[in-house]
């Protein structure tokens, strides 16, 4: 445990996050709630940064085949010289191994264009299909972010607030409720949140995505 009662091990908020929360009026009941929340958040949020760097990875093999083939084929004398001295090479290196006979001088610079051409053509538009796959991805754009973190985030602050009010019944303060703007206290609080896991401290798609969810999917607070 640490010196505050938390388990250690655990995503946490540092003093000064504490601090900024305390300023923006997050009671102790609040903050025990959102720091339970936090690991949500933190595998949410890796796994978003994993699959953006699958997507980029990808995109990286897919411009790279694009390119090798353009550099394949043979516009010029130069490029053409330099396909047949490949072609020669390879072709060499197959014979030393007994994989085929002797090919005619005539056909020099066609097997780099008849073998290697097609299967970076496969390669290039396997990449832009996985790609596609990987949620975010090109086809996807509609889910480049979550709403389940900054949900989990709205249901502490109510929590925390109706642990903290239980033998009374007051009005749920407007300065907690969720709003489009990005100045509110309570896309503040989001920030902090996904700062102290790691994540981008200005998560403005994740907040739409949320404000999205929560007009679809109304719920009804005390």
């Amino acid at each position: 445990m640490s010196d505050d009662g938390f388990q250690t091990g655990r995503p946490n908020f540092t003093p000064e996050q504490r601090q900024q929360l305390a300023d923006m009026g997050v009671s102790d009941e609040q903050l025990r709630q959102l720091r339970g929340v936090l690991q949500v958040i933190q595998t949410c949020v890796g796994e978003q940064q994993q699959q953006a760097a699958i997507r980029v990875r990808l995109g990286e093999i897919e411009k790279l085949a694009a390119t090798l083939s353009r550099k394949l084929y043979a516009t010029n004398p130069s490029t053409d010289q330099a396909i047949s001295m490949l072609d020669s090479h390879l072709w060499l290196a197959e014979q030393q191994r007994g994989g085929c006979a002797a090919r005619p001088a005539v056909n020099i610079g066609k097997h780099v264009s008849d073998v290697y051409l097609p299967r970076l053509h496969e390669l290039m538009e396997a990449a832009k299909a996985e790609s596609a796959k990987v949620p975010g991805g090109k086809r996807g754009r509609s889910n480049t972010a979550s709403w389940r973190p900054v949900e989990a985030i709205d249901t502490a602050l109510h929590t925390g607030w109706l642990e903290m009010h239980q033998h009374d019944n007051p009005r749920y303060p407007e300065v907690w409720k969720p709003n489009k703007s990005n100045s509110s206290t309570f896309y503040n609080i989001v920030c902090v949140c996904y700062e102290a896991v790691g994540g981008n401290p200005y998560p403005e798609k994740a907040f739409r995505a949320f404000l999205k969810y929560r007009r679809d999917h109304p719920k009804i607070w005390p």
